[in-house]
């Protein structure tokens, strides 16, 4: 969790490098740069990394042929990828593409591949519940960034180009340095004779299911970027963007227990502490979101000029109108990944889509109306519904009671590092 942090931390700090050194039109402009490549390589993966976890961990194969198959897949659709992207990159002309200069374009094709890939090793390590080496690997890409923006801003200048740049050069870093440390420690290379067309058909059509959620749930956290970019330009995407650094932060404890609940809760060996467990979290990740949200919201007029400038102060009342749904979805985080470690991220879809279709509608109807203050409105109503919906199919799928997911304990907190040890 420490790690963790520190790791958020570093984000911050590099996004407050960027947002004070580049005007908020290419801040704007950098933001969609982001979210394509967070876009394609989440489309890329075809599920590998969602699937890693669980294969890891439900004992059908061998823990060492399943890394070994993860691998091999993961090196497979970077190469096919690249290509992939390089045709898409250069050739698709719609709106939100035409504002990313041709210049960094094959800047985007490469970091994509190399998200794609790292968060494939990512999810190995992760899988592995090797939880420490997750957590220093996983800052690799923003301490890269932030240390390049620093030494181009004591000794040149910083330009949206260089950011890009720098983006890159993060997760070239990262994948190389997590291919050397991989080969090293489970002998990948000396071992490729274990890779098999049955563990990776089982990876896919396991990692499919859970693919076609993760998309969907990135559609629902992002897509209203490219609808800012559409309706209000680049200048609003960048104050918007600031918002979804800020709620990022918000989310690290609740995004740590998802990614821990996921290969936890994947092992059969301990189903019984399922039942008992998830309301715990559930609960005590509401209680900690809900304070982080409203302390920042309290310290904002002090903070938001501090991490980003005076001109982005109007982000305040956005942050109050996607309380509700920020709040509501650090629940829905750990619902959701239950789902998945259960085998049944087919739920995960339906819900998603749910959540997405709400999150179109409303930012289509409030953003022309309303601007940036409806596109808030717009993601609080959706992640809000999400999180209502999955409580009431989660209670009824394991009969427990909605209440026991929303009040807080006085030693919930204690249980859940008991349980974690």
């Amino acid at each position: 969790m420490i790690r963790r942090g520190l790791g958020a931390l570093i984000s911050i700090l590099g996004t407050t490098m960027i947002v004070k050194n580049l005007t908020v039109e290419d801040y704007g402009i950098y933001s969609i740069f982001l979210n394509i490549i967070s876009l394609s390589s989440t489309f890329a993966t075809l599920g590998v990394d969602a699937a890693t976890g669980y294969v890891l961990q439900n004992k059908k194969y061998k823990p060492e042929n399943a890394l070994i198959n993860t691998f091999c897949l993961g090196a497979i659709l970077s190469v096919v990828s690249f290509l992939i992207f390089s045709l898409i990159f250069y050739n698709l002309h719609l709106s939100d593409f035409n504002m990313i200069p041709h210049n960094i374009k094959m800047y985007m094709v490469i970091s994509s591949v190399g998200m794609l890939f790292s968060n494939i090793l990512f999810s190995i390590l992760m899988g592995s519940m090797d939880f420490k080496n997750y957590s220093i690997f996983t800052i690799l890409p923003n301490l890269t960034l932030a240390t390049s923006l620093a030494i181009s801003i004591k000794f040149f200048n910083l330009t949206l180009e260089k950011t890009a740049l720098f983006f890159m050069l993060g997760y070239i870093i990262s994948s190389l340095s997590l291919i050397i440390f991989l080969s090293v420690r489970y002998n990948i290379f000396n071992n490729l004779r274990f890779f098999s067309s049955e563990i990776s058909r089982y990876i896919f059509r396991y990692g499919f299911q859970s693919y076609l959620s993760n998309i969907v749930t990135f559609l629902n956290y992002r897509i209203n970027i490219f609808i800012i970019g559409y309706f209000l330009g680049s200048k609003d995407v960048g104050f918007y963007s600031t918002c979804l650094v800020i709620i990022d932060f918000i989310w690290l404890l609740s995004s740590t227990m998802s990614s821990i609940t996921y290969p936890l809760f994947s092992n059969p060996s301990i189903k019984h502490l399922r039942k008992k467990l998830i309301p715990i979290i559930t609960r005590t990740i509401l209680l900690f979101t809900t304070i982080a949200t409203f302390a920042f919201y309290i310290l904002s007029d002090y903070l938001i000029p501090l991490l980003f400038g005076e001109k982005f102060l109007l982000i305040k009342n956005l942050i109050l109108i996607l309380a509700p749904g920020v709040i509501l979805l650090g629940g829905a985080k750990i619902i959701s990944a239950d789902y998945t470690a259960q085998g049944k991220p087919k739920m995960n879809i339906y819900l998603n889509v749910m959540a997405l279709i709400i999150t179109i509608v409303t930012n289509v109807i409030f953003i022309p109306r309303l601007g940036l203050q409806g596109a808030a409105l717009a993601t609080s109503i959706s992640f809000g519904t999400l999180f209502i919906t999955s409580l009431v199919v989660y209670c009824k799928m394991t009969d427990t009671r909605i209440i026991s997911y929303l009040v807080p304990k006085l030693d919930d907190l204690k249980m859940i590092l008991k349980a974690n040890h």
